[in-house]
This record gives structure tokens, sequence and C-alpha cells, in this order.
């Protein structure tokens, strides 16, 4: 299973969250569209906090 985020509008993750969806044992990656440089930084931030491959998919 993979968590895809498509990040239309400019928001943050509690870091947090990402421990959680970490215990989901069968996820295999966590992946952000982000949709302007800003949540490209933010979102590459929030990726300190994952131990699951984390993919920047640029639209």
């Amino acid at each position: 299973m993979a968590y895809i985020s498509n990040r239309i509008t400019s928001f943050s993750v509690n870091p947090i969250v990402y421990k959680e969806i970490e215990k989901t044992s069968n996820l295999v990656a966590i992946a952000v569209i982000p949709n302007n440089e800003k949540m490209f930084k933010r979102a590459e931030y929030e990726s300190k906090f994952i131990i699951s491959p984390l993919l920047f998919l640029i639209p």
C-alpha cells in the first residue's frame, strides 16, 4: 500500500502523524505532490520524520 498526498492547498502535516502511518504493516511508500516551491520545501522538511521511502512528484 502507498500513501499519496496531492497537496492542492497549502497545509502542513504534524510530523508525528507519520509515525502512526508507518505502523501500517503493508505501507511501502509515501508520495507527495506539491503544487509550488513552498509546498515542496514543507514536504521536504516533513520527510525528515519518515522512515518509509518518500517520493516527490512534481507536476
